[in-house]
Formats: C-alpha cells, sequence, structure tokens
C-alpha cells in the first residue's frame, strides 16, 4: 500500500512540473516576443528619426497637376513633419486639401527617394445661380467661376447657404441634372436654346430661350421631354410660332405666338391620351 501512495505522489509531482514547466515557458516566449517586438520599435523610431532628419528622403522634386495648385502644395509642405517622404502621412496631407472645398478628389504618391506627385481633381462650375450671382458645380457646391468664362445656363429659384444647395432645395439639383439629361437626349436644342431654367414656382419648372418657355414638373421628366419633341417637331413642320409649350400633361399645349390668351389650365391632369391636335387647333 505504500508502494502505491509513493508511486501516486511522484506521479502527480511528476505532472505538477510538467504544468509549471509549460506555464514558465509560454511566459518565456511571451516575454521574448515583447522584448523583440519593443527592440524593433526603437529601432525603427531611432533609424527613421535619423533618415529623417537626413536630407536621402527630403522632397526635392514636387509634381503637381494642375500646375495652379503648385503654390498650395508647397505651403502645405513647408509644415513641420511634411518635407520628408518618410515623415509625410499622405492621408494627413489629403486631409488638409480636401478642406478646400473646391478640391472634389486628389490622389498623392510618394516617390522615393524625394519626389512627390499630386493629382487634384477640382470641382467645375455647372450653372448660374441668378439670384446669387454663384456658380455651383453638378453636386450642388459652390465654386469658382469657371476660367475662362464658359456659357451656362442660369438658374433661379435654388437658394444656397454656407457654400452649397440649403437642404430645403437639394431635390432641385438632381431634377437639373435629369433635366439637361433628356434635354440632350432629345436634342431639343434643335428647335430652342436654353438659356434658363425657373424652379421659382411650386410643381412648375420653365425653360427659357429668349421670349419662348416650356413648362415641365418634375414627375416624369422623360416622356414630357419625348412629348416636347414631337410638339417642336410639328410646329417647325408647319410653320408654326409659338410662345409657350406647357408638357405637364399628356396632350400638350401649345400657345401660339402672338394668339389669345388661352383659359385658365385645369386643376388636374387630364386622363393620358396620344393625342397632339391641339398643336393643329391653335394654327387652325
Amino acid at each position: 500500500m505504500e508502494d502505491r501512495t509513493r508511486d501516486r505522489l511522484k506521479k502527480q509531482r511528476e505532472e505538477t512540473w510538467i504544468r509549471r514547466r509549460k506555464k514558465l515557458t509560454i511566459a518565456g516566449a511571451a516575454l521574448l516576443v515583447i522584448l523583440v517586438a519593443a527592440a524593433g520599435y526603437e529601432a525603427k523610431r531611432f533609424f527613421s528619426g535619423r533618415l529623417a532628419a537626413s536630407d536621402i528622403f527630403r522632397i526635392t522634386t514636387l509634381n503637381v497637376r494642375p500646375p495652379e495648385w503648385q503654390a498650395t502644395l508647397s505651403q502645405l509642405l513647408d509644415l513641420p513633419g511634411r518635407n520628408n517622404l518618410l515623415s509625410l502621412d499622405p492621408d494627413d496631407l489629403q486631409r488638409s486639401l480636401l478642406s478646400d472645398p473646391v478640391v472634389e478628389k486628389c490622389r498623392i504618391r510618394k516617390i522615393y527617394p524625394s519626389t512627390l506627385d499630386v493629382e487634384i481633381e477640382v470641382r467645375k462650375a455647372w450653372v448660374l445661380l441668378t439670384d446669387y450671382g454663384c456658380f455651383i458645380d453638378r453636386t450642388g457646391i459652390v465654386v469658382p467661376p469657371p476660367s475662362p468664362p464658359e456659357t451656362t445656363w442660369n438658374i433661379d429659384g435654388i437658394s444656397i447657404e454656407n457654400g452649397s444647395v440649403t437642404p430645403q432645395n437639394e431635390e432641385k439639383v438632381p431634377v437639373l441634372r435629369d433635366i439637361e439629361k433628356w434635354y440632350n437626349a432629345f436634342n431639343i436644342a434643335a428647335f430652342m436654346t436654353v438659356t434658363s431654367v425657373g424652379f421659382s414656382e411650386q410643381n412648375k419648372i420653365v425653360l427659357r430661350d429668349g421670349s419662348r418657355q416650356v413648362f415641365l414638373e418634375p414627375r416624369n421628366l422623360r416622356v414630357e421631354f419625348e412629348n416636347l419633341k414631337i410638339a417642336m417637331e410639328r410646329c417647325s413642320r408647319d410653320n408654326f410660332p409659338w410662345e409657350y409649350i406647357d408638357v405637364r400633361f399628356a396632350n400638350p399645349y401649345v400657345k401660339k405666338a402672338g394668339g389669345p390668351v388661352p383659359p385658365k389650365e385645369p386643376e388636374e391632369t387630364p386622363p393620358v391620351q396620344q393625342n397632339h391636335e391641339r398643336v393643329h387647333h391653335n394654327r387652325r
């Protein structure tokens, strides 16, 4: 019995020692990893600091597109930590550039040992808001006037605040993009040259070409422009001078230039029918 007890105690001591040895091995390995990592980090800091302080990786060549942003980049790189490729944080530099509302996108590339390549994409003037005398881009951000000057649509009825279109008018920007899209898709410029667009009235958008006007609403612009082209083709074919065309209804109304004032528009949209007799009726 005593022999069995001694054997059991001996076995327990051996198992306890094995477990302790495993724990010591794991702890030693973990400590070694921590020491190696710390040594590596300190070595990196030491050599990075030495190299950053040297002229080996100092930025000597700055490629900027478009070139008119060269001076701005030079000023940004003149700040501490930005004149060396090793110490330069491209994300930090990108944030500085994007803080300018004119900048839409930018790409930054390090070319070792001493070249920095920067490409900037600026927002382009799209239309002129005549109520404020300023230009916006296709997303509704206020931008400088185009240089050289370009012919753009004049827009009224869209308000701005803090450098962009107000939240109350944000939905008008995509509507304006759609108007431009279908105006080009149906080649409306062959019949009228739009110079201004009005959003001042609710549920009524006005396209203007001198004294001629077209009335739209933003419900189904593709169909409205399709009907507008049909009406304009008829007017052109029949030499019918028109003052305005209202395509907010399934049967567009065409008012003859210099003709009598038409009756008041109906409150509700008439039933959909494929009929353009109104053009001939006005002509007669």
